[in-house]
């Protein structure tokens, strides 16, 4: 048995949960080999100052003191000019962008941002420039086809970067050909980050069930080649957010299904066997992996290298069927690698 030492990860994309007992339950699976997570703000009720984030934060670090969040905002019709000083002040890290309407992502089908009034956001955006705040991106138009939605998002990426030339943005959880091409051509102000379901599914495998549904949705092969081709390219613009967004069982067979994949036990695992069939030699794939998951995005959002160490090994295992009454990503698949004790 072959074990490789790696700097610990960050997760630039997280779903921690804050009600139902969730965040308890979850926290310990990244925790496990994250140093810090970027915190999605789009709990119940939705993280929208500097007062909630605070007080969100210091329940994840009660119960995990080895682990710091990164906390975000929701960008709501509320956020004004104040709510971003605030929140500057406060240590807050970023801002989600989530586009309002029918077939949004869990919290903004009615409680999000009109894609069509961005003007009426200037001053917020304007704020984050001054005062280095992130805007990080779900990239869809979530009334079109949900393999376009993507796609037919790029006019306002577009808009973003020539109106805030200064504000850094991260197009999150990339799933299409079109945007990786996107973020390719970018100005250095722009990153995204990678799943690790996007570069390993396709849409085929929501046949498997509801637990790999998931937004934006899984696409075809020609889209999960051009994330594994970004995944594996050492371009820093793209970075580990496994958007690991767990949800009960129970939520994930209703019809519609909640939309999210629980990857966080099992991401390690699967990146580093994919990153090893990629490039061969274990020491380059765990050398590629690590700038992946824990160099490139703490360079995006001007943070110090992580300096403590998580061990990989190459032991099969068999992911469990079910994590407290949540199907991870791939239950029952066999995975080459996990983490050492």
């Amino acid at each position: 048995m072959l074990s490789l030492a790696m700097r610990v990860w960050d997760d630039f994309h997280v779903h921690l949960r804050y009600i139902n007992g969730l965040l308890p339950v979850v926290l310990p699976y990244t925790a496990a080999y994250c140093q810090r997570g970027l915190v999605m703000p789009n709990t119940d009720p939705a993280i929208a100052d500097h007062l909630m984030a605070a007080r969100y934060g210091k329940a994840i670090r009660d119960l995990a003191p080895g682990f710091t969040p990164l906390l975000s905002l929701k960008l709501l019709p509320t956020t004004t000019w104040e709510t971003i000083s605030y929140a500057a002040r406060a240590g807050v890290t970023a801002v989600k962008l989530y586009p309002k309407g029918p077939g949004g992502t869990t919290g903004a089908q009615a409680s999000g941002v009109d894609i069509n009034d961005l003007e009426a956001y200037d001053s917020v955006f304007e704020a984050m420039q001054q005062f280095d705040l992130v805007l990080c991106v779900h990239g869809e138009v979530p009334w079109v086809e949900p393999e376009f939605g993507e796609r037919a998002f790029l006019p306002i990426m577009d808009y973003l970067v020539e109106r805030y030339p200064r504000l850094r943005i991260v197009f999150e959880h990339v799933s299409s050909e079109d945007g990786v091409r996107w973020v390719e051509r970018a100005p250095k102000t722009v990153a995204a980050t990678v799943t690790p379901h996007h570069p390993i599914l396709t849409a085929a495998d929501i046949l498997d069930g509801p637990h790999h549904c998931c937004k934006p949705p899984l696409k075809g092969a020609e889209h999960r080649a051009a994330i594994r081709g970004a995944m594996f390219s050492g371009n820093p613009k793209f970075f580990f957010g496994s958007d690991s967004a767990p949800h009960p069982d129970e939520a994930k067979k209703a019809i519609p299904p909640a939309n999210g994949q629980f990857n966080a036990p099992v991401a390690p695992g699967l990146l580093m066997e994919e990153f090893v069939r990629e490039f061969g030699d274990v020491r380059v794939a765990i050398g590629r992996l690590e700038s992946f998951t824990s160099e490139f995005g703490a360079d995006f959002y001007r943070l110090e290298r992580n300096t403590g160490k998580i061990w990989l090994k190459n032991e099969p295992w068999v992911v469990p069927m079910n994590y407290h009454g949540i199907t991870p990503m791939c239950p029952g698949r066999t995975v080459g690698w996990q983490l050492a004790a």
